[in-house]
């Protein structure tokens, strides 16, 4: 099974990639215990934004499953640029992920996507999108592919945003859309649905005996 997270890395992130750090070995570990050694690959995508320097709009640290050097990638991530607006290229980061087939992807942030269409010109930026956050979310779903999207703070337009990019993936095990608590949340959602993907609904229940 291959879970990819999609990170917002822009400066108002540090908190939620520290919270990363804490994370890795527990979903690792707790997979491993209950499903083998071997089961689960993880990847970490950081996304910035398009007036950020072109090395850092994308940092991927491809498909791993040893818990050093997934904490060797997330450790070497700097959260800084986003400006001068405050949308993020959400679009650009689901258009890179779907790329490297993925069989469930949690995306987190703080800030929606352009809402410009694909083809349009974001003017804070001379850019051109290449694609928009819905274009991806029918994409995803024709693949089969869920989006887990977990909003970080409290702004009711991300969450509007993020759900409309979930909803159409299908993603059913406790919603679509929510809003991030602590590592702990993130711990048991990334555990179950991993578990889920590799044993069902039986392996999901042996997790809760377990751990929650």
């Amino acid at each position: 099974t291959r879970i990819m997270i999609l990170g917002d890395a822009t400066g108002s992130m540090r908190e939620l990639w520290a919270m990363f750090l804490s994370i890795i070995k527990h979903v690792l570990e707790r997979v491993a215990k209950l499903a083998g050694n071997n089961m689960l690959e993880l990847r970490w995508v950081a996304y910035r934004d398009y007036s950020d320097v072109a090395s850092s709009l994308i940092q991927d640290s491809g498909w791993l499953s040893d818990t050093l050097s997934l904490l060797s990638f997330v450790e070497r991530i700097v959260p800084a640029g986003g400006a001068p607006d405050f949308p993020e290229a959400v679009e650009h980061a689901l258009q890179y992920g779907r790329s490297t087939n993925p069989d469930l992807v949690f995306l987190l942030g703080d800030a929606w996507p352009h809402v410009e269409k694909m083809g349009e010109k974001l003017e804070n930026h001379h850019h051109w999108l290449e694609t928009d956050y819905q274009h991806e979310a029918e994409e995803f779903a024709k693949l089969g592919v869920p989006i887990h999207s977990l909003v970080v703070g409290e702004l009711s337009q991300t969450f509007a945003a993020f759900e409309k990019i979930s909803s159409p993936t299908g993603y059913q095990t406790e919603g679509t859309t929510g809003y991030l608590k602590d590592a702990e949340q993130l711990t048991h959602l990334m555990c179950k649905n991993a578990l889920k993907q590799i044993g069902g609904a039986d392996m999901v229940a042996q997790y809760i005996r377990v751990y929650q």
